[in-house]
């Protein structure tokens, strides 16, 4: 790693780990998430902007790639990801519900609305504040976020007349 990308790592490392760490809820998951981020940052070097825009352009790396190892995730959730080590079955089991439920949902949403989604509801962020980690207008980010809501609304009707059925 060259000076600028020792520099980006060692100024960058904790809060692109905590941001990895809380998309992905694993700290494993989030070192690993941490670690090919900064070797994207590295093999794209040029394109990292200046000391002020550097750590919203290394956050919206590290979000498209956390996303994409959730996407890309082919394995059970583990019971051991649900929060408290005191969790009834009902926990569990609620648990489990609302995550298949949200990977339904964010299934074929492209990458750009997926990225606004979880800022602004996982990570309660502004919409000003998504749209510049996003590098988008506010108007933007309102936009992806009402197709994504009136998405989720027609999913979770349709759910319910089949549960019905």
């Amino acid at each position: 790693m060259d000076d600028r990308g020792s520099v980006l790592y060692r100024e960058y490392r904790l809060p692109i780990y905590a941001r990895c760490r809380r998309l992905l809820r694993s700290d494993v998951d989030a070192e690993d998430a941490t670690q090919e981020v900064f070797l994207r940052v590295v093999a794209n070097l040029r394109r990292v902007p200046a000391s002020p825009e550097a750590l919203p352009w290394i956050y919206r790396v590290a979000t498209n790639c956390c996303l994409s190892r959730l996407r890309c995730a082919k394995r059970a959730p583990s019971l051991d990801r649900v929060s408290g080590e005191e969790a009834t079955s009902a926990d569990v089991e609620r648990s489990l519900v609302d995550r298949d439920l949200a990977r339904k949902i964010m299934a074929g949403v492209p990458d750009d609305m997926q990225a606004s989604v979880w800022l602004r509801h996982v990570d309660g962020m502004s919409h000003q504040e998504v749209g510049a980690n996003l590098g988008l207008s506010r108007r933007t980010i309102f936009n992806h976020l009402d197709r994504f809501h009136r998405r989720a609304q027609r999913f979770l009707r349709a759910e319910i007349q089949v549960s019905r059925a």
